[in-house]
């Protein structure tokens, strides 16, 4: 009994993973169980037999250099490992299988991590799951049916593309807050897809049959955006309704609130509280407007910005609905590749389709212009691919992507992808700002506010991807 009890915390790991590894074998599911650092103890058939590789060829490596070799996309068990939470993530590996795996972190009764067990599934035995799950004998199930309320509310719109979980959760809350007539913000990066969102609440809501407005930025920059919005009396006396006027019982959307003016701000707000707004001339009308308001800043971000009157905080605080990057929702990564693809097709007449490794890039790409950028991409792939098969190269048109895809094409042991990437931004920005001459435009026209556009051409400058202003004049 003493010695029981004086079992070194290796030992204890060693037997509680010891009893994994028994029943492993047995697993309908491909299975892997590493130690708390990550470093791969055992793999079962299964898993070899989904991602291609032998035990020899995993054993004893850790899981992180999996991706970073390329041979994974992304690692579930490496993320469980760094939050400490279970983690269910789509993966890809190098020989085109997609899997959807589930970790779990173990801990001893310290709560210190002995390591991780990971349960893996491909995608094709998953589907056809799913499809079994949709037998009559299930039809009655509590769940079932939750399910399908859910999935039909969101899918029932043709327009939305949501398989992930978080996206799911997203259209979910949209859905409900549609019901009501409340202001909504939507924070979330560039290219994400705010718009979208905004729609759907209003397609879903009592005033989807009202105008939908769009007030763009270029609209609310401009010297006479009151005029425009609120409305106003020439000199002949004659009154212009604003657009907002024009546009009663609908939607209105806002896609970023740090470019209205302080004085458009605070007729907005009067308009939010009262249902009543006035006119540059004076005039008080009231109008039966909804508004939702966007921003890649949070609520709590924007109430630090010098430009934003303080009272925004508590009316955005009150509905808001994060929309995360697409690179932190990787479920929907080939469903909208899927869907940008089929829209290309049906618009040109054609039967364009990906190769496997292009879905198997792009499932590791990062995406930082988002849902924008993946638009952007396959448009111009579908129109510039010379036969019915999208390659890697008809992703990256222009010089500094196309060396990239290269690169990948020719993937050496060792690849530093973000690297690569890295220097692929550095370009875009040092020629939209040979081309634009100031930071704002150039920022702009790569999706980038100012201030992030500065900071990374310096941090470029710093890692020698843009040469230092002094170095480019001498030369």
């Amino acid at each position: 009994m003493g010695n029981f009890f004086m079992e070194t915390t290796t030992d204890y790991a060693t037997k509680r993973l010891g009893l994994y590894q028994t029943f492993a074998e047995h697993s309908y599911e491909g299975m892997l169980i590493t130690d708390a650092a990550g470093v791969i103890l055992q793999v079962n058939q299964k898993y070899e037999a989904i991602s291609g590789l032998s035990k020899q060829e995993l054993i004893g490596k850790n899981i992180q250099q999996l991706v970073d070799d390329g041979i994974l996309s992304a690692s579930a068990t490496a993320e469980a490992i760094r939050i400490g939470k279970p983690v269910s993530m789509a993966q890809v590996f190098s020989s085109n299988v997609e899997a959807y795996a589930n970790s779990t972190p173990i801990f001893d009764d310290n709560e210190q991590l002995l390591g991780v067990v990971t349960c893996i599934m491909d995608m094709r035995d998953l589907n056809g799951m799913l499809d079994n799950l949709k037998g009559v004998e299930h039809r009655n199930s509590r769940h079932y049916k939750e399910l399908t309320k859910l999935k039909t509310a969101i899918f029932s719109d043709n327009e939305i593309v949501a398989v992930d979980s978080k996206t799911i959760s997203i259209y979910h809350a949209a859905q409900r807050v549609a019901a009501t007539d409340e202001l909504v913000f939507l924070h979330g990066p560039r290219g994400i897809g705010k718009e979208n969102v905004a729609r759907y609440i209003h397609r879903h809501s009592a005033r989807a049959e009202k105008p939908f407005l769009h007030i763009y930025s270029s609209m609310l920059l401009s010297p006479d955006a009151e005029r425009k919005l609120f409305g106003y009396t020439d000199e002949a006396e004659h009154y212009h309704p604003g657009i907002l006027e024009e546009n009663n019982g609908g939607t209105a959307y806002i896609g970023e609130l740090q470019d209205v003016s302080i004085a458009l701000q605070v007729k907005l707000l009067e308009l939010i509280h009262t249902g009543a707004l006035v006119t540059a001339c004076g005039r008080r009308k009231h109008v039966n407007v909804r508004f939702v308001i966007g921003s890649v800043l949070t609520e709590a971000e924007l109430d630090k910005c010098p430009n934003i009157a303080r009272e925004w905080y508590f009316v955005l605080s009150a509905f808001s609905i994060n929309l995360p990057p697409l690179k932190e929702k990787r479920n929907d990564i080939v469903p909208l590749l899927n869907y940008f693809l089929n829209d290309y097709n049906q618009r040109y007449h054609l039967e364009k389709r990906f190769e496997k490794s292009a879905y198997t890039r792009l499932m590791m790409y990062d995406w930082p212009g988002n849902i924008r950028e993946m638009k952007i991409m396959v448009h111009r792939a579908v129109i510039m691919s010379d036969n019915q098969y999208i390659k890697l190269q008809d992703l990256f048109m222009d010089s500094s992507m196309q060396q990239t895809a290269d690169a990948l094409n020719e993937l050496p042991d060792h690849f530093d992808l973000k690297m690569e990437l890295e220097k692929i931004e550095a370009d875009y920005i040092v020629q939209s700002y040979a081309k634009y001459k100031n930071v704002r435009t150039a920022a702009k026209s790569l999706e980038m506010d100012s201030s992030t556009f500065v900071r990374k051409r310096q941090v470029y400058q710093r890692k020698g991807y843009i040469k230092p202003p002094e170095q480019e004049e001498a030369e």
